[in-house]
């Protein structure tokens, strides 16, 4: 792993990351591989979507509670993606063996293919946040829309007249 691109820094390694070759990958293994920060991003970006669809049947009736549970969950992802790729750029000697292994599908040849593996948890995290942002703004539109704020009113229950109790009394 003497390549020149291994050796430009953290942003050069991922500028020159060959994603073509993430097609030839089983990426759920090469997440796994990664470590616990690859874990750690793919359980929140689950939770992501759960809130997200929660929050779109209005199980979470808050917009203040979507807002931070929603990009609360994914801008963590996204920073888990980002540390996990940094901590294995560092270490690529030691996890070399384990995150470029053949279970994944391909080995990885060139320092381009070993790029794209090392960005995954980051790809991953980046990916959540962005689609998070579009569902929140999904969710922003149709919670102002006036649709539903006229289906959400509560139903008045309509007043007695005192004109029966009137006619009630006087007949007795």
């Amino acid at each position: 792993m003497n390549d020149p691109v291994e050796k430009s820094g953290f942003l050069g390694y991922l500028l020159e990351a060959d994603y073509r070759f993430l097609q030839e990958r089983d990426l759920g293994l090469d997440l796994y591989n990664s470590g616990s920060c690859g874990l750690i991003v793919f359980v929140l970006t689950v939770a992501a979507a759960t809130i997200f669809f929660l929050s779109m049947f209005h199980l979470i009736p808050q917009r203040k509670h979507v807002t931070l549970l929603l990009l609360g969950t994914s801008g963590l992802a996204f920073a888990f993606g980002l540390l996990g790729t940094w901590l294995n750029h560092l270490r690529l000697e030691e996890v070399g063996r384990e995150l470029f292994s053949e279970a994944g599908g391909t080995r990885p040849v060139t320092a381009g293919q070993r790029a794209a593996i090392l960005v995954l948890p980051l790809a991953v995290g980046g990916v959540s946040l962005f689609t998070s942002l579009a569902g929140y703004l999904y969710l922003l539109v149709f919670w102002t829309s006036d649709l539903f704020r006229s289906s959400e009113e509560p139903k008045k229950k309509p007043k007695k007249s005192r004109a029966r109790n009137v006619r009630k009394s006087a007949g007795k």
